[in-house]
């Protein structure tokens, strides 16, 4: 064991700085520095020590910079800091392997400004951490992923001025400070619900074209005869599907209006609140049943060209059972988050980010992700994998004189299912988080693009069937 004790150092008692790096140094002595009463700098990086005993720093009350990044301290109760050299100023506690920070570990450290704890798999922490850093400005936690911050952890830093997180959505802990890093998720600033302008332009014109074009779609085809009933039913149930994608986008649309400019003083309650929870539920109900309709019929355009004479067709009673069936699944899937809310694993699975859309593509292992990636990777995989397999075997077998037809059909039904492809190919690579914008234009314009365009090719395509 390397050990390490003042009669190794030179006596001066002029020295104001001391730079101690890559010494192997394990172990500290108490009263190591009682010669260095005028040290005002000490930097111990890249050592491996692993505690810090009370003494150790006996002597160094005038030190105002402390350096211990990339050592091996495991936990920090202050004793052996706080009481020892109470004039700290900068505090550096980065890289280390801190997974506990006891209680009032810096209570006596009441002139630190500049504390840095990141890069520390930190896995429990009191609410009163920061209790007694009254002039502390600068606080740095970035790369930890602790999950349990909470605004009581920042309630005494009236004097905090930079704050420095893993993630943006730890912003919402701290809103007296004036500047957080990260400002933005890609998706939402620290101003705005929708970060950016054009976003905010898609979201409304989207949003009225699939609700306006949806609601013609579904009038027009309740008032015309149609020979085809099934099929005219099945096409208004997918409408009223890409309706309610558009009801969430109005609600998206109009949260970022009323938070504009002050999104970050309402963030988390928005987050954390029913509203959010139900837009989630709302939007995962249409891209549900959306792709089990699309699937259904795929099969069912499958069955009628390469079996054209069979008897068995579905008749409208079938086929309001198959869309009932079809309706409760998608709810099942959508609604189960809510029952779990509250529970710990659904806790954030809506609200993990502004949209409540729980793609998880940004952050693919937040809470909740392995329900994400059954559902987009499980469910929707297998519906594209069926709907892909129809239409190949529907080519493969189709005459001739039908080949319009069923280009025409598989030109609205792959349209339909062109937005989830690339969706999930990114679920497939979830160990690379995707960027925050792009997942905003996923949630925002890819996957509701499709809602708004249906109604066209339902009526330009569809007219045959």
């Amino acid at each position: 064991m390397v050990q390490f004790s003042f009669f190794v150092l030179p006596l001066c008692f002029l020295f104001n700085s001391r730079k101690i790096d890559n010494e192997n140094i394990k172990t500290l002595q108490n009263d190591s520095f009682m010669r260095y009463i005028n040290l005002e700098s000490l930097y111990l990086e890249d050592n491996k020590l692993t505690t810090i005993h009370p003494g150790t720093f006996s002597g160094l009350g005038n030190v105002h910079w402390l350096g211990l990044m990339g050592n091996r301290l495991q936990t920090l109760d202050g004793g052996g800091i706080c009481h020892d050299a109470p004039s700290i100023r900068w505090l550096s506690l980065g890289n280390n392997k801190i997974s506990t920070i006891e209680p009032h570990a810096f209570d006596c450290l009441s002139q630190l400004s500049d504390l840095n704890i990141s890069l520390n798999p930190l896995q429990s922490m009191d609410e009163d951490v920061f209790e007694g850093l009254d002039r502390i400005k600068s606080l740095y936690v970035y790369t930890i992923y602790y999950t349990d911050f909470s605004t009581a952890m920042f309630d005494n830093t009236t004097n905090l001025d930079h704050v420095y997180f893993s993630k943006f959505r730890y912003c919402n802990f701290a809103l007296h400070v004036r500047h957080c890093e990260p400002n933005s998720d890609g998706i939402s600033s620290l101003e705005h619900l929708l970060a950016r302008g054009v976003l905010r332009v898609c979201v409304w014109v989207i949003a009225v074209l699939t609700c306006t074009g949806n609601t013609c779609v579904m009038i027009g085809r309740s008032l015309m005869k149609h020979e085809n009933k099934v099929h005219s039913l099945f096409i208004k149930n997918l409408c009223a599907s890409d309706l309610v994608m558009g009801v969430y986008l109005i609600i998206i649309g109009t949260k970022d209006v009323v938070y504009r400019g002050i999104y970050n003083r309402h963030a988390l309650e928005w987050k954390e609140s029913f509203g959010c929870q139900f837009t989630g539920f709302l939007a995962m109900l249409s891209s549900e049943v959306s792709v089990l309709l699309l699937t259904y019929m795929s099969v069912e355009r499958f069955l009628c060209v390469v079996f054209p004479y069979r008897d068995r067709r579905p008749n409208v009673r079938q086929a309001a059972v198959v869309l009932i069936a079809i309706w409760l699944t998608g709810f099942f899937l959508a609604f189960s988050p809510l029952i779990g809310h509250g529970l710990g694993y659904f806790d954030s699975f809506y609200g993990n980010n502004g949209v409540c859309f729980p793609l998880h593509l940004h952050q693919p292992y937040l809470r909740g992700w392995e329900y994400s990636a059954f559902i987009f990777l499980g469910v929707n995989f297998t519906s594209l994998l069926i709907i892909l397999s129809a239409y190949t075997g529907m080519f493969i077998s189709i005459q001739r004189t039908r080949r319009s037809i069923a280009s025409s059909f598989t030109t609205y039904v792959g349209q339909a299912t062109n937005g989830w492809i690339p969706d999930i190919q990114r679920k497939n690579l979830r160990t690379t988080a995707l960027s925050g914008s792009m997942y905003a234009w996923i949630v925002i314009f890819i996957l509701p693009i499709n809602s708004a365009i249906n109604p066209i090719l339902y009526s330009l395509t569809t007219r045959t069937f």
